[in-house]
């Protein structure tokens, strides 16, 4: 049975003219939907194929395209739903994994922020230590970790306004180490480095609250006590540094005794700034070493009138050489018993063009002290050996010559052999010249002094002890050195006369010079009595202005002139002046 033919509108508008053509006849209804909205009834077609003449025709149950539709309704929103589900799932593993990614990220970039952060602070705070490391440096030394001279001028001018407001005074005390080189020298730098630190350490715990000392250089310290009311608090603060070394310092194994110089100058009364204090101390320092090692002087108007004329004397020293000023003048050593000359004594003069004549005992310390003696003393030895070598190719009689050494020509290693060069060149025997030596050099350097002395012995040099009785240990070089004279001291010769004391010990070095097998000169003799009185005590030479005044080597031509009939050279007393 086949329904009648239904055909929706839609496909009736769109097939009309079709099934026309075919010859149909359509029947449609208006009515497709119940009353729930869905399609009802079927649809019915036919088709005619006229290849075959055919009618063609089918028909559809829209009741079970709506149950169709319904399933696959169903089915659509149930992939739907499934797909939901794992599109939520997926969302959510997906934040799940991103969240977990970002924490991990986050972590990362703090840890690795924190790292920086930490590496930035490390580096603030090494910048911060450098800095403070780099100011500490800037202001102090780095062996004894005591301010420097950076910090040294501005302290005290701090100070200076303190004491202005106060009222009150200061002392700048420039203090110096006495003979440093020589610790260097021998026990290394490495034990003197060790010796500064210990020594500013021990300066440290000297100090009070406003107290403070400060490293200048090398081995000098300057000290600043502030608020002082008298001179006598500053010599109380002098012996406090002074009895840091009143005992031997322990420095790595050894045990060295060492001393210093201090300089003192005080505000307001030797100066106002900072500058002119420690120049004040240092001027003073310097002539506190001159005076005598170890000890301390306060600075005064007298003695800067004396430290400039020193200082002027350094200066113009430099250029005597150069300029020709220095000279040789001879003292005559007189036989006591045969009044013949022996031999001479060879003494240095310095006429300077701007300064005049500057005597000996003024300009031969400067010039040991600024390192000059030995060029100076070059000069004496080639001048000297030169001039009596001259003298004695035209005297019947040959003369000595003496020549007095510093301690830092003695004790250089090529002194003996510098000496015996100027002898060879100047063609005088060896036996003809005697090197006189004062104490002091035995008592600083004995063994060096020692192993030249022999040197110069075995050359057939004579070596004589000046200033014999002044020293400490006289007797005792006696027996160790091969010495062949000694010369008493013209301050023993000056009061022997009236003085039993004085004459008991001329006596007895004459006894001991005696039993020793050595001949003696006495210095510094005067007068008449003074000689008689030593030839009765058994004195062998005399020397002094009773016979003769030091004379130029053309005036020693003239004076001593050999006798024709005798062979003797005779000796011109003249008087002196």
């Amino acid at each position: 049975m086949i329904d009648k033919p239904v055909i929706a509108p839609e496909f009736l508008s769109r097939n009309k003219h079709s099934l026309a053509s075919a010859g149909q006849f359509i029947d449609s209804s208006d009515n497709f939907t119940d009353e729930n909205g869905l399609l009802k009834g079927s649809i019915s077609y036919i088709r005619y194929n006229k290849d075959w003449h055919w009618n063609i025709g089918g028909s559809i149950n829209l009741t079970k395209m709506n149950q169709y539709f319904l399933n696959r309704k169903i089915e659509l929103e149930n992939e739907n739903e499934e797909t939901l589900f794992k599109l939520i799932l997926l969302g959510g593993i997906l934040t799940l994994l991103l969240t977990v990614t970002s924490v991990i990220f986050s972590q990362n970039t703090a840890k690795r922020f924190h790292r920086y952060e930490s590496r930035i602070l490390n580096n603030m705070d090494k910048l911060k230590k450098n800095k403070a490391q780099l100011k500490f440096l800037a202001n102090h030394d780095p062996l004894t970790k005591l301010p420097n001279r950076r910090a040294l001028e501005v302290s005290i001018d701090n100070d200076i306004m303190t004491c202005a407001q106060a009222k009150s005074s200061m002392a700048v005390m420039f203090f110096d180490l006495d003979d440093f080189k020589k610790v260097n020298d021998h026990f290394g730098h490495a034990t003197g480095d060790e010796l500064l630190s210990v020594i500013g350490r021990k300066f440290s715990a000297l100090l009070s609250d406003d107290d403070k000392v400060f490293r200048f250089g090398g081995d000098e310290f300057i000290f600043c006590f502030p608020s002082l009311t008298s001179v006598e608090q500053a010599q109380e603060k002098v012996s406090a540094i002074q009895d840091v070394f009143s005992q031997q310092i322990q420095v790595f194994k050894n045990s060295l005794h060492i001393q210093g110089s201090i300089g003192i100058a005080m505000y307001p009364d030797d100066a106002a700034t900072a500058s002119e204090l420690i120049r004040k101390a240092d001027l003073v320092l310097y002539k506190s070493k001159l005076k005598k090692k170890g000890s301390f002087l306060f600075y005064d108007q007298g003695l800067h009138s004396e430290l400039e004329r020193s200082l002027t004397i350094e200066s113009h020293l430099r250029l005597a050489i150069e300029n020709k000023e220095l000279s040789m003048v001879y003292q005559p050593q007189i036989c006591a018993n045969s009044q013949q000359i022996m031999g001479v004594e060879a003494l240095i003069r310095w006429h300077s063009e701007s300064l005049g004549f500057v005597p000996p005992d003024e300009f031969i310390g400067i010039a040991e002290n600024v390192g000059l003696i030995d060029q100076i003393g070059q000069f004496v030895i080639e001048q000297s050996c030169k001039d009596i070598a001259n003298y004695n190719r035209g005297s019947l009689t040959p003369i000595t010559l003496s020549i007095n050494v510093s301690p830092a020509q003695l004790v250089k290693g090529n002194f003996v052999d510098r000496v015996c060069d100027v002898t060879r060149r100047c063609g005088l025997d060896n036996a003809y010249v005697t090197i006189e030596i004062t104490e002091n050099v035995l008592i600083s350097e004995i063994e060096t002094s020692k192993s030249s002395i022999e040197l110069l012995r075995q050359c057939g040099f004579d070596v004589s002890l000046d200033d014999f009785g002044t020293g400490y240990s006289s007797l005792s070089y006696l027996s160790q050195l091969p010495i062949n004279e000694i010369k008493i001291d013209r301050s023993f010769i000056t009061e022997f006369l009236s003085s039993d004391q004085s004459l008991s010990l001329v006596r007895s070095i004459i006894l001991i010079a005696e039993s020793c097998h050595m001949s003696v000169v006495a210095e510094g003799v005067e007068t008449q009595e003074q000689y008689e009185k030593l030839r009765e005590l058994g004195c062998d030479i005399i020397q002094g202005y009773y016979f003769s005044k030091p004379l130029k080597i053309s005036e020693l031509f003239n004076q001593f002139t050999p006798e024709q009939d005798t062979g003797k050279i005779s000796v011109f007393h003249r008087p002196r002046g």
